[in-house]
């Protein structure tokens, strides 16, 4: 996960979810970059749940990309959310997406076919998560549909479009 650490994110969600899966017996690793005025509660919950070597905030990462890349799955946990720009990063280094179903990564992941978009409950999120986790042939579709999904982002193959259009 990356972002601003904010009520919006609703990073409280993905660290019920982190619960839910650690007590499933999943061994797996949650990375939060970003900091913001959530950051102290966040570290007391986690330490509250016993997630320090589970839910890792990294604190702000500039660039996060090296970590995308080495990621799975981007998680977006959001209560509303504009367009995308970390989905749009995720895609472009081939990291599906599981997201809330807010306006931005509906349209994103509808378009790419790179992930899947959940209700905006813990056991939605818990279940998106936990199935793209467990598919490695979805979640390997997903990387090869958000891979060529970020070719729509060149910029020649843009102005072509707009040319073709004037």
């Amino acid at each position: 996960m990356v972002g601003r650490l904010n009520q919006q994110k609703r990073y409280d969600r993905a660290l019920e979810v982190a619960r839910k899966l650690k007590g499933a017996g999943y061994n797996l690793e949650f990375w939060i970059l970003g900091d913001g005025e959530q950051m102290a509660k966040l570290r007391d919950k986690v330490k509250e749940y016993d997630l320090e070597d589970y839910f890792l905030l990294k604190g702000f990462i500039k660039p996060p990309y090296p970590y995308m890349k080495q990621s799975d799955i981007l998680l977006i946990s959001s209560e509303s959310e504009g367009f995308s720009l970390v989905a749009c990063e995720a895609f472009c280094l081939g990291v599906p997406v599981v997201s809330t179903k807010t306006s931005g990564p509906t349209e994103l992941i509808k378009s790419s076919k790179a992930g899947l978009l959940v209700n905006e409950n813990i056991d939605d999120i818990y279940m998106g998560l936990k199935y793209m986790i467990d598919n490695k042939a979805f979640r390997d579709e997903c990387s090869i549909n958000a891979l060529e999904f970020a070719k729509t982002f060149e910029t020649q193959l843009k102005m072509k479009e707009i040319y073709g259009l004037i």
